[in-house]
C-alpha cells in the first residue's frame, strides 16, 4: 500500500457518522413510494449543510486574499496554479464555490463566461446556480455559504461516507435497502403513542471528512506519525530512494480545497445623490 491510499485509508476510518432522521409521513400504513422518499431525501440528510460545514474546518494548504476590486480572472487563475502544482487531477471535477456577496462581485466585473454559452447542460437548478466559469472551472454560487465566502475545490476533496441503519425488531415494518440519489435510507413504520397514531421515518448515517494528501517539495508523499507500523516504514522509500520519515500528525495539509479570503464586498450599485 503506497503512502497515497493510506492517507484515503486512514481518512476513511475516521469519518464520523451523523444519524439524520426525518418523520416523512403521518398516519400512512405503507411504505413510501421511491419517489416520495425521493423528495425527501434531502430534508432527511442534510447534505449540503454537512459538507459546507466540513469546508468550514479543512486545514487548508493554500489561500488566497483579495479585495472586491481584484481582477477575478487572475485570482482564479493563481488558484488553478497552486492546485496544479500540488499536481491534483484531473482538472474535470475542479469548481468555484462562492457565497453571493463574491457572486455579485464577479458578475459585476465581466469577467465571467457565461453559463449558456458554454453548451454545458444540466437540471435546472444547477443552470441557476452555475453563474458562468472562470479558468476552465463552473462558478456556482451557493446560499448556503456566507456571502463573503468562496472556495476553489475538487470534487476529491472530501469523502462521504453513507450508511443505512438496521431495521429494529420492535419496527412494525421497515426496510433497509433504500438507495436513492447515491444514498442509503432505512425506512420504518411503528406507533407514535404520544398522538396515538401510525408513524412512517426515513433515517440514515452521514460523515464527511476531507483528504490530505499533500507532498513535500521533492514530491514525495507526506506521512504522519501512526500511519504505518515500523515494519511497514521499513521497506518505504522516497524518489531519491531515502527512507520515509513520518511527520507529527496533523502536519499533512488538504491540497484538493482552496479558501477564497474576500474583503471589501457588498453593495455592486451605489445610486447617484
Amino acid at each position: 500500500m503506497t503512502p497515497s491510499h493510506i492517507c484515503i485509508s486512514v481518512a476513511l476510518a475516521t469519518v464520523t457518522l451523523w444519524e439524520m432522521t426525518t418523520l416523512v409521513v403521518k398516519s400512512r400504513r405503507y411504505a413510501p413510494s421511491t419517489l416520495y422518499v425521493t423528495a425527501k431525501v434531502p430534508s432527511a440528510l442534510s447534505a449540503a449543510e454537512k459538507k459546507i460545514a466540513a469546508f468550514r474546518n479543512l486545514t487548508f494548504k493554500h489561500s488566497i486574499s483579495f479585495d472586491a476590486n481584484d481582477d477575478p480572472h487572475l485570482i482564479t487563475l493563481e488558484a488553478r496554479r497552486l492546485m496544479d502544482s500540488d499536481k491534483v487531477a484531473p482538472r474535470t471535477g475542479r469548481v468555484h464555490l462562492i457565497g453571493s456577496d463574491l457572486a455579485a462581485a464577479w458578475l459585476a466585473s465581466d469577467r465571467l463566461t457565461r453559463y449558456d454559452s458554454t453548451g454545458q447542460e444540466g437540471t435546472p437548478a444547477l443552470r441557476e446556480s452555475i453563474i458562468g466559469r472562470l479558468n476552465g472551472a463552473p462558478v456556482i454560487e451557493h446560499n448556503g455559504l456566507e456571502p463573503s465566502e468562496g472556495y476553489y475545490l475538487h470534487s476529491s476533496g472530501l469523502l462521504v461516507a453513507n450508511v443505512a441503519p438496521v431495521v429494529p425488531r420492535g419496527a412494525v415494518a421497515g426496510e433497509s435497502g433504500i438507495s436513492k440519489l447515491g444514498y442509503g435510507l432505512r425506512w420504518i413504520q411503528d406507533y407514535d403513542a404520544n398522538y396515538l397514531r401510525d408513524r412512517s421515518i426515513v433515517s440514515s448515517f452521514y460523515g464527511v471528512n476531507e483528504v490530505r494528501d499533500e507532498r513535500d517539495a521533492a514530491g514525495n508523499w507526506i506521512v504522519e506519525t501512526g500511519e504505518f507500523d515500523a515494519d511497514q516504514l521499513a521497506v518505504m522509500r522516497n524518489k531519491d530512494g531515502s527512507p520515509v520519515v513520518p511527520v507529527a500528525v496533523g502536519t499533512r495539509k488538504n491540497v484538493r480545497v482552496l479558501k477564497y479570503i474576500a474583503t471589501g464586498l457588498g453593495n455592486v450599485f451605489i445610486p447617484t445623490p
